[in-house]
């Protein structure tokens, strides 16, 4: 088991090392980082700016460790990536030792090489996303129910991993909580007390850190960005909850919801390439073993992450690495039993062929899309499906089916410094970002990458408005900065972040998407008023809508414009007088 464990290993570090160098930082989690690398205040609100004036829209679990590695190792492109890279190399041994120990060591190497192959793992692991943490967390707790089916004291351990993963990402982490509690339930033993030891432990440790800051009075804290109430249960429940996965927030991505989005252009890409031979092993082996709490487990997370991932309105590409571990153990644990009954000529010999076929037309239809030659994988895996019973075809049918995947990891350029890959990284050719339904692309982006409302929708590649420290900009602000609080305040994340990320004290008015009510503008009249506050860099053209509009009107009325060269209709204001 160790010799499999360690070239598996290896392998994964090879792979994500590879993809760190060629890499980028997401914007406006690296000027966060910083900030909370610099400041235990920050660090311990998850707050955007170094003075803890306003919180990022997430709960802070996966920047915290983003966050200690930059005070260790110092604030660089590399360590900001580094944590994603060794939690995506480190899921790769784990996967294979929770298949191993269910369906043996043939069952655990294919798992983890059809993990090394998902594109969107690797895509999302070259960016300093929390994701790859918190897939490493669910696959920890998976594990650890593995292990607990035989020692009661490891359900504790894996609901416990469940919570840190929601401090990670949210109620992301509890998609897979039905599928352990399934589990629980089917095993042989004392199914209800097992649950509950699992669920309660997994909701203790997701609610922690929520319940401990909710005593801390609001004048002794950050504004909470996500919150028009100013509260973090709104923000992780409401604005990061009810409100993507009813409205999905005006996300321009992944294509329209429905049953066939995960094979459509956005998506198929990225984790379309096995599913269907997934989904027939897990129907499959679950009908014939439905004891086995295991396949309980796995094809529960599979099934439940193809509904959600399917049928959420807005959804980042990237968000379909939780379906990855998944699919990868369905496939492992799948095969060999599914390759028994087709060699034996049992009444379920159709498995691993229909399995195989549905999934290389997958391929077919994908590559073909992006302009390859899709026609070849099609006919490759008839011709195995039909010569199937000879060993070296098996070979060269597992060929076919990872050639692709692997393929769009191959020919995955580095990610464009700043750009649009930085907020939604994607394996394979890089396409345009799709619009779609719409009234004002440059309003929608606004909100969903933090960039200034007006001006051209920029190209893909090209780095995001303001997303640079404007030279001139700054020593104007350098050379009339009197020691006040903030060297300026703006109103959206993009222009702030590079200033954050260099060490300065910004005002992130808005929060991320700008339309944040806080700092409320009796606030920032205060600020100006105590001198913690004398310039606003802000879009100011007339009728832009709701707290945009508002703020522009009141630095109008209250603050002398400064005749700097500005882009895209951003002002410079010198409120001070």
């Amino acid at each position: 088991m160790r010799r499999p464990a360690v070239v598996l290993t290896l392998v994964a570090g090879c792979l994500h090392g590879w993809g760190l160098l060629r890499g980028g930082t997401h914007y406006y989690y690296s000027a966060a980082v910083r900030s909370m690398s610099t400041s235990w205040s920050a660090f311990a609100f998850g707050a955007l700016d170094p003075a803890a004036s306003m919180t990022v829209d997430k709960l802070p679990g996966g920047l915290w460790v983003q966050a200690l590695f930059v005070r260790v190792l110092g604030f660089h492109a590399w360590v900001l990536l580094l944590p994603g890279a060794l939690a995506a190399t480190a899921t790769v041994p784990l996967l294979f030792a929770a298949v191993r120990r269910w369906a043996g060591t043939r069952a655990g190497v294919i798992a983890a090489v059809v993990l090394l192959a998902s594109p969107v793992t690797f895509a999302a692991a070259r960016v300093n996303l929390v994701d790859p943490l918190l897939v490493l967390c669910l696959v920890a707790a998976a594990y650890a129910l593995t292990r607990a089916f035989d020692d009661g004291r490891w359900l504790v351990v894996s609901g416990a991993l469940v919570g840190v993963g929601f401090q990670v990402k949210m109620v992301e982490a509890w998609v897979v909580l039905p599928a352990l509690l399934a589990a629980c339930l089917v095993a042989p033993g004392p199914r209800l007390r097992r649950a509950a030891v699992l669920g309660g432990t997994a909701l203790v440790v997701s609610m922690a850190w929520l319940v401990a800051v909710g005593f801390v009075p609001r004048d002794e804290r950050p504004h909470v960005d996500g919150s028009p109430g100013d509260t973090w249960w709104e923000m992780v429940f409401g604005y990061n909850g009810l409100d993507r996965g009813l409205t999905g927030d005006g996300a321009p991505y992944g294509g329209p919801p429905g049953p066939l989005r995960l094979f459509d252009d956005q998506l198929g890409g990225q984790a379309g390439w096995l599913l269907p031979l997934a989904l027939v092993l897990a129907a499959a082996c679950w009908w014939t073993s439905r004891k086995d709490p295991l396949w309980t487990l796995w094809g529960g997370w599979l099934l439940t992450a193809v509904v959600v991932l399917s049928f959420l309105p807005g959804l980042h590409p990237y968000y379909t690495t939780l379906l990855a571990p998944a699919l990868a153990a369905t496939i492992g644990a799948g095969v060999p039993p599914a390759w028994k009954w087709w060699r034996e000529r049992t009444g379920l010999r159709w498995v691993l062929p229909a399995g195989g076929v549905l999934s290389a037309a997958a391929a077919a239809v994908i590559m073909t899309r992006a302009g390859g030659p899709g026609w070849l994988v099609a006919v490759a895996a008839l011709g195995v499906a039909v010569w199937g019973h000879r060993r070296g075809a098996a070979a060269a049918g597992a060929v076919v089916l990872l050639a692709g995947p692997a393929a769009w990891i191959a020919i995955t350029p580095a990610v464009p410094r700043n750009s649009m890959h930085t907020a939604n990284p994607v394996a394979g050719p890089q396409t345009a970002v799709a619009v779609f339904g719409v009234a004002d692309p440059r309003i929608t982006l606004s909100r969903i990458l933090g960039m200034p409302p007006t001006g051209p929708v920029p190209p893909i590649d090209a780095p995001l408005p303001g997303s640079d420290i404007d030279p001139e900009l700054l020593d104007y602000l350098r050379a009339h900065h009197a020691g006040e609080r903030f060297l300026f305040a703006t109103g959206d994340a993009s222009t702030a972040s590079p200033y954050l990320a260099a060490g300065y004290s910004v005002l992130p008015m808005g929060g991320f998407t700008g339309f944040s009510p806080y700092p409320e503008l009796a606030e920032v009249a205060e600020l100006v008023r105590e001198e913690q506050l004398r310039f606003l860099y802000l879009t100011a053209v007339p009728g832009l809508p709701g707290v945009l509009g508002e703020r522009a009107a009141w630095a109008r009325a209250h603050c002398a414009p400064v005749h700097l060269r500005t882009p895209g209709g951003m002002t410079l204001f010198d409120c001070r007088g």
